[in-house]
């Protein structure tokens, strides 16, 4: 049960259309124009887009992998926008009652919802940052990466792919017998 205290009016604009007028879009804009999936998702078929900013895009990947990926393989990218879009309308209220989502990559991602609301994506825990952003034909979701899926191959661009940093080394665990004189004869 939601309860609203307006009259919501539908969407004037596809998803394609809301992505492409939004500057803080513009990366993922031009490689799903390039892709061709930019024209699908003008399309009336319901669909949901999970889409990062450009910052939230750079912040996870490093901009030497998002240029390798936008300008050099179509492979990779494909499938991680597909990996990050989903058939049908999935507002939170029905996501956070999932367990898992089937993409338009055709393998499911997982979905962790918590008490707080929070939801995360897919095997690498990307969160809903922004959520229901109505279309007229589905949802967008901005989240803060790309969700991507497990054992993912970037092709040519691998080597590109950030590394986990290294583990902080653990601090000593002060001692809790304290250096006293000892008691002994001397």
């Amino acid at each position: 049960l939601q309860i609203i205290n307006s009259v919501m009016m539908p969407a004037n604009e596809t998803i394609a259309q809301i992505i492409s007028n939004d500057s803080q879009f513009s990366i993922l804009s031009d490689a799903l124009e390039n892709l061709g999936i930019l024209n699908f998702l003008n399309q009336s078929y319901p669909r949901t887009l999970f889409v990062p900013t450009d910052d939230a895009l750079i912040a996870q990947l490093g901009p030497r992998l998002v240029n390798c990926l936008t300008l050099a393989v179509r492979g990779p990218l494909n499938n991680l926008l597909l990996f990050n879009l989903a058939e049908g309308v999935e507002y939170t209220s029905s996501l956070s009652r999932r367990t898992y989502l089937y993409t338009m990559l055709l393998s499911y991602t997982n979905v962790y919802t918590f008490p707080n609301g929070t939801i995360l994506l897919g095997s690498n825990k990307v969160q809903i940052v922004q959520p229901n952003i109505p279309a007229s034909n589905g949802v967008i979701h901005i989240v803060n990466g790309l969700a991507i899926p497990p054992s993912f191959n970037f092709g040519k661009c691998q080597q590109l792919v950030p590394t986990a940093p290294p583990p902080t080394p653990a601090k000593p665990v002060p001692s809790t017998m304290a250096s006293s004189p000892s008691s002994g004869s001397g």
